[in-house]
């Protein structure tokens, strides 16, 4: 494959193109679905297939084939140099792509039980025995979801400039949400676990007690109150860290976002834009979370992005693009849903980093505010820098003392007001995965980081 991929991007430059890179995809993934104790899902496939993308002058071509004989590969490059081609006659502002060192190198997938030696129906038994056990638990309960998918296979990137990566893919992803119904009000618990893991991942008790926990969730939601609305300090844990440093903040430092005018950070690099307390990290190289990779869908190096320090914001997550039109290094933030779309800046696992503070310590300090605990979905507007997210659950806290439970709280803000009126950090991180929608392609995330505690955080009604 390496000699044939070589030949195809060589092949490509001598159409015209500066350059050219290829990515090749074969990927087997399993999707099982089981909806009140019935499986109404199970599908295997597999995918396979090539991305070209052609640069001219400031433009790219990209094709995409499942045909990956060298007849096939080679007329895709061909469709990929003409369409660079005929773009570069519209690029008002050339630029040229950021130089980079390429390597060559050939990178395992990390699993102790490969997910294709497991049958279908031990997949599925997983499931079951949670639904079996969700569903003793009490009569309120009404619905019980469960799905699991597994994606196990290779990625190879190949250019013209040298690189040539082999990349191991094994990733599952396992999530409960179950509804419970009582006096009229209907509430849902939602759990999920996942990395870049093989089978094991699913007999860590996290993933084990997943029905069970997104059951009880919902068995205290429908006896929650409705949510005070108003200005409260406020303590979000690290689910809701997560959720907040990845929407509100992650997105505004994609460069792309940044290049679009779509980002309230354009501009404040070197700035001040949070507490000295607050360091967020988006770091592909923590191994075994949802959102690892060791090189991205460029054939960049994954290293630790530290994009902001103590407050201060330090720069940008880029692709060969972004850095080369910033004049900047590229640091490998690159990925693609699949070899039918191109590469765009994405985030991989992204989070608040631990500061000194346990949560006994954050609670005694507040007289009256809020525990936001767990996060659902929000809005988010990166260019003018609001959001609002849809918390789980929602406790006050008064005197130090963690009181009533309330239901269908929301909050919102100015982004970067809330990093700033960040005043305690805690001392233990944990993450969460996700997957994440940009540009109508998903991907494999994680975010995370300790409690925090935001003093004037406005928290209201369910959205």
């Amino acid at each position: 494959m390496k000699d044939l991929l070589q030949r195809v991007v060589a092949y490509g430059t001598s159409l015209g193109a500066e350059f050219v890179d290829v990515r090749v995809q074969d990927t087997v993934t399993t999707d099982i679905a089981l909806i009140d104790g019935v499986t109404r899902r199970v599908t295997i496939g597999r995918d396979r297939g090539a991305g070209f993308r052609a640069f001219i002058g400031g433009a790219w071509g990209f094709a995409c084939t499942n045909d990956l004989s060298e007849e096939g590969l080679r007329t895709a490059v061909e469709r990929a140099v003409k369409l660079a081609l005929a773009a570069k006659e519209r690029v008002k502002q050339p630029f040229k792509l950021a130089e980079y060192r390429w390597e060559e190198a050939r990178v395992p997938a990390q699993f102790k039980e490969n997910p294709l030696d497991v049958a279908a129906e031990d997949k599925v038994r997983f499931l079951l025995e949670q639904d079996k056990e969700v569903k003793a638990m009490s009569d309120r309960i009404v619905n019980r979801n469960f799905t699991y998918n597994d994606a196990v296979g290779t990625l190879i990137v190949c250019n013209s400039e040298g690189c040539y990566v082999e990349l191991g893919l094994c990733y599952i992803y396992a999530r409960a949400l179950i509804y419970a119904h009582e006096a009229g009000v209907t509430q849902f618990g939602y759990e999920r676990h996942a990395g870049a893991a093989g089978f094991e991942l699913t007999r860590e008790e996290k993933a084990v007690n997943m029905g069970r926990e997104a059951a009880e969730q919902a068995l205290r939601l429908v006896k929650a109150l409705p949510p005070p609305a108003g200005r409260f300090t406020v303590v979000l844990d690290p689910e809701m860290t997560g959720l907040f440093t990845h929407e509100a903040f992650g997105h505004c430092s994609e460069a792309d976002h940044v290049l679009e005018g779509l980002s309230v950070l354009e501009g404040r690099v070197g700035c001040r834009v949070g507490s000295e307390l607050v360091t967020i990290i988006d770091d592909p190289t923590v191994g075994g979370l949802y959102g690892h990779f060791i090189f991205d869908h460029e054939g960049v190096r994954a290293k630790p992005h530290r994009i902001v320090d103590r407050g201060i914001l330090i720069g940008f997550m880029h692709s060969l693009e972004t850095a080369g039109r910033m004049g900047v290094e590229p640091n490998g933030a690159a990925r693609a849903e699949s070899y039918r779309v191109e590469p765009i800046i994405r985030m991989s696992n992204t989070y608040i980093a631990a500061g000194d503070w346990s949560l006994e310590e954050m609670l005694k300090d507040m007289r009256e505010g809020m525990l936001i605990k767990g996060g659902w979905y929000g809005y988010v507007e990166t260019g003018k820098g609001v959001f609002t997210f849809k918390a789980r659950e929602t406790y006050r806290v008064e005197k130090g003392e963690i009181t009533t439970l309330h239901r269908d709280a929301a909050i919102s803000g100015l982004t970067l007001e809330v990093l700033m009126n960040i005043d305690a950090v805690g001392k233990e991180v944990k993450y969460g995965p996700g997957h994440c929608g940009k540009d109508g392609q998903w991907m494999r995330v994680t975010d995370g980081g300790p409690h925090i505690r935001v003093k004037n955080m406005v928290v209201g009604g369910a959205l």
